[in-house]
């Protein structure tokens, strides 16, 4: 997930692996929205297809 750009690692790439790994951890959406400060909808649209073999753990952490 964190990607190299010119010998750095960007923000971007942080904060993408940070909400992965909340995703992954099971914390419930909604949490995880109000830390990114992305919609529920984004958040699927963004980050579920790295948990392609996890799609009950996404909607799991959507109805807490």
């Amino acid at each position: 997930i964190l990607q190299k750009q010119d010998n750095y690692i960007t923000s971007y790439a942080i904060l993408k692996f940070f909400l992965c790994h909340l995703i992954d951890n099971g914390v419930p959406l909604s949490v995880i929205e109000a830390v990114s400060g992305d919609t529920q909808e984004t958040i699927l649209k963004r980050y579920s297809h790295m948990f392609q073999g996890d799609k009950e753990l996404v909607l799991a952490s959507s109805n807490p």
